[in-house]
């Protein structure tokens, strides 16, 4: 059970959650609300606040919202006073490559991590650790000539930002990171404060909102029938469960501080993400390519598509992997490799959110999902967050289960926590109509 009001501290951490309407922040800050903390988080136009409040709430306190933008440094000073640790997730995101790199992606996610971390810095109480949700971008790219491509890559492997091959996404990812290192390591005594990065892989999972997401617009195009034919492309990929899990975690173990989480312990290949969407969601009509796109195709659709670009680039490659040294050992994270359960997550919830035509008439939205986590065993400084996240998602008649983190008055529970009348559905195959379990 969620700590009472009698158990929680008499000073409750607060904890900035930046960009907390997209994907990763909405739920980072949710299962924050749930585990007791107090949350901040900060918003581009307090426009979202009455959807926001509706959505992402907790047993002790109610998100506090405050407006602030990445490239505005007015607006930073206000969202971090007083906060005892910041998640600074909010940065921008393009899935084809942007006509201006250096305005809409190289100077946001640098200025804007900066301007963070700089008025953490200068504020009469600065944090105690921030949190900087990097990527596998900063991590996997620009080797194509150096190193074996089965190899997979350590915490401490770094992009090369010139290298060849790297998008202007991996780019500024990898600035960003870069930057906030260097800004951190040159702060006096005084105004220096911890410092860890999360660096996940391809985020699928359950939408809280309608909130854009890379790996949505992905799913958009396969389940709405905008994709003719699959790329034989590699899919590094994460559950979101992890993501959130990766990230309180390195907030309040000691050991995190100064250290990089890889998170990507799924990899797949895009057919692979095409066949799961395919068993469970063609006999409601939806459409999913099962022909591969030969690569001279993907060639000639490159003069006219980037995406098409960036797939012959990579196409029969196997993803890029990890060895998630530092999140498994340092954190003691169970992380989960089957890839069905986070993909399926991701899109019933896009069709409950209206993100997709639901064709079903409702069928699909019946659906409880929930991945098989017998036989996990937890490390005893790891809390089970599980309850905090079902919370979060019984409204939606679809639960999103996690193993764990620590409370905000630092208790920790083991507890592996069900919630009743819910069945969890874990493969393809138990998606087909027969299956069907109401709730």
């Amino acid at each position: 059970m969620a700590a009472s009001a009698a158990t929680l501290p008499p000073a409750t951490p607060r904890v900035l959650v930046t960009g907390v309407s997209g994907f990763i922040g909405s739920w980072v800050a949710a299962a924050l609300l749930q585990l007791g903390y107090r949350v901040r988080g900060t918003v581009r136009s307090l426009g979202r606040k009455p959807e926001l409040n509706g959505l992402i709430s907790g047993p002790h306190h109610e998100l506090e919202l405050v407006q602030a933008d990445l490239t505005d440094p007015s607006g930073w000073p206000a969202a971090v006073a007083e906060c005892d640790y910041i998640m600074h997730v909010a940065s921008p995101y393009f899935l084809r490559n942007p006509k201006d790199a250096e305005a809409e992606l190289y100077r946001p996610a640098v200025e804007g991590t900066l301007n963070v971390l700089r008025a953490a810095s200068e504020s009469a109480r600065p944090p105690k650790r921030v949190i900087v949700t990097s990527s596998i971008a900063a991590m996997v790219n620009g080797h194509a000539d150096t190193r074996d491509p089965a190899e997979p890559f350590t915490d401490d492997a770094w992009s090369n930002p010139d290298g060849p091959g790297v998008k202007p996404y991996s780019r500024s990812k990898t600035l960003a990171e870069r930057a906030a290192w260097k800004f951190v390591s040159e702060l006096p005594e005084g105004k220096r404060f911890e410092l860890a990065t999360v660096n996940p892989s391809g985020v699928m999972g359950p939408f809280l909102n309608s909130s854009d997401s890379g790996s949505g617009e992905l799913v958009s195009t396969m389940l709405g029938g905008k994709m003719p034919m699959i790329a034989n492309v590699g899919l590094p990929l994460v559950d979101i469960r992890d993501v959130v899990q990766a990230h309180i975690a390195a907030m309040t173990v000691p050991e995190a501080a100064g250290k990089r989480f890889a998170v990507n312990p799924i990899a797949a290949m895009m057919p692979e993400a095409a066949r799961v969407y395919r068993e469970a969601f063609a006999p409601y009509g939806y459409h999913v390519p099962s022909l591969v796109a030969p690569k001279p195709l993907l060639w000639l659709a490159s003069w006219f598509d980037d995406t098409a670009g960036i797939a012959f680039t990579i196409a029969g490659r196997p993803p890029a992997t990890n060895d998630n040294e530092n999140a498994r050992t340092l954190l003691g994270l169970p992380l989960i490799t089957d890839p069905a359960p986070c993909l399926l997550a991701m899109g019933f919830s896009m069709i409950r959110h209206g993100m997709l035509p639901d064709k079903s008439e409702g069928h699909v939205l019946t659906r409880a999902l929930r991945p098989d986590t017998s036989g996990r065993e937890l490390p005893p400084h790891v809390a089970d967050v599980r309850e905090a996240m079902d919370a979060v998602m019984a409204p939606f008649a679809m639960p999103s289960v996690v193993q764990g983190l620590r409370r905000a008055d630092g208790s920790v529970s083991g507890a592996d926590i069900d919630l009743p009348g819910r069945v969890g559905i874990v493969t393809g195959a138990d998606m087909s109509p027969a299956a069907e379990t109401g709730l």
